[in-house]
């Protein structure tokens, strides 16, 4: 993987690898602050941070495997898999089931305070 990545967001050539969160590859765009999670699961795709559009409830999806981890990414434990989680809510198995949230650096201070 490169030291930088076009951020999904703002287009810019500035994401730069920040350390790592439990078994994950942090990224930060250096221009508009978004982060972004290497999925290590399959290591093929990137976590991404989704609201259930009937419940509000949040969790993370890889793009790549749908393999869905809990928020607090510190354990790297798998919760279940896409097609699971959505039967479990009585949803079908579609990623239109969902909103994609844009994470940023700010949003984390946020969560911390």
């Amino acid at each position: 993987m490169a030291d930088s990545l076009i951020c999904e967001y703002c287009n810019a050539l500035s994401n730069t690898r920040d350390g790592s969160v439990g078994n994950f590859k942090k990224w930060v765009c250096s221009s508009c602050g978004a982060l972004r999670y290497w999925g290590l699961c399959c290591n093929q795709g990137w976590l991404v941070r989704v609201r259930l559009s009937n419940t509000g409830e949040e969790r993370y999806v890889c793009e790549e495997c749908e393999t869905v981890f809990a928020v607090e990414l510190e354990s790297g434990k798998p919760v279940t898999n896409l097609g699971e989680w959505l039967s479990m809510e009585g949803l079908e198995p579609v990623w239109t089931n969902f909103e994609q949230l844009k994470e940023t650096t700010s949003m984390i201070d946020t969560d911390k305070g």
